[in-house]
């Protein structure tokens, strides 16, 4: 019977901000200024208060260009250890993407550039708050790749099954 120390892990990534999330930051500053003018133009006594939810929905639309992930690692000696990924939208909205059991990790890897993308990756990679590189995990449901701490990698390295691919 194998003996574990009870691990709890938990992080938080930023996701990396590219070329796509610049230009939806440009589209909502843009078409809210289109929108003002519009309203200006066409509706000059209802301007000011139709101005403002305008810029109030810019601004929820800009917060919501503001994407974290969320690893949590449990590891018990009764569970064998759940990895949990959640995404958070503004601050505000969670969902639960993925929960991955232990028991059904088959390579635990540095991610390199040789892998392909699929309908089953689940890309949840960050700029991490305390440090790590990307990981590519490979269970029976899919492949995650992910941006765990030194810390959540050892965590989770300590749990994988007799078999499981690690470098």
């Amino acid at each position: 019977m194998k003996t574990y120390e009870d691990v709890f892990v938990e992080e938080m990534t930023l996701l990396r901000r590219d070329g796509a999330s610049a230009l939806m930051k440009a589209a909502i500053v843009f078409g809210a200024l289109v929108i003002i003018a519009v309203l200006y133009i066409f509706l000059r006594p209802f301007n000011i208060p139709f101005s403002a939810v305008v810029v109030y929905f810019a601004v929820l639309g800009w917060h919501y260009t503001r994407v974290e992930y969320e690893y949590s690692f449990a590891g018990t000696s009764f569970t064998d250890g759940e990895l949990d990924v959640i995404k958070i939208m503004g601050k505000r909205k969670r969902k639960n993407m993925v929960n991955i059991k232990m028991k059904s990790v088959t390579e635990f890897i540095p991610l390199r550039g040789e892998h392909i993308s699929d309908s089953r990756t689940l890309r949840a990679t960050g700029i991490p708050r305390n440090g790590g590189d990307d990981r590519l995990l490979r269970y029976d449901g899919g492949v995650l790749l992910f941006t765990p701490s030194a810390r959540m990698t050892e965590a989770i390295t300590k749990f994988l099954p007799r078999g499981a691919i690690r470098q």
